[in-house]
């Protein structure tokens, strides 16, 4: 096993620390009656608890191509395959949340715009490990 990380290796790192960052921020935010309500990753909906265990299921993932905890999932699945689907599952969480924010008269906050830039990371990740 090598000491250095691999390009995959940092880019999966950023990406998962910044998945897991992300969900605490605020996605979005609406008006009902007279207040103004903040939603995070994790009060926004299921989309956004997939989210969050896609990121840290990253950080496990190369956690376990690093050597430092056991991999279990080496005969069942290989490591690119595992990357892609938790790099679909992110991308795809992160775009319905989106299609859903859009429908309503909800706005933007800087947690669902980083989720993004997270989620590409991930899929970014998955493509070069592949």
């Amino acid at each position: 096993m090598s000491i250095r990380l691999t390009k995959a290796d940092r880019v999966a790192a950023t990406a998962g620390a910044l998945s897991v960052l992300v969900a605490f921020l605020p996605w979005y935010s609406y008006t009902l009656n007279a207040s103004t309500i903040t939603v995070n990753g994790f009060r926004a909906s299921l989309l956004g608890d997939v989210f969050f265990l896609a990121g840290t299921a990253t950080i496990l993932l190369l956690l376990m191509h690093r050597g430092v905890l056991p991999d279990v999932l080496r005969r069942r699945i290989s490591q690119p395959a595992a990357y892609a689907i938790l790099a679909g599952i992110a991308i795809a969480s992160v775009l319905d949340q989106l299609l859903l924010v859009s429908g309503g008269h909800r706005s933007l906050g800087p947690g669902l715009i980083l989720a993004l830039f997270a989620a590409a990371g991930i899929g970014a990740a998955a493509w070069l490990r592949a």
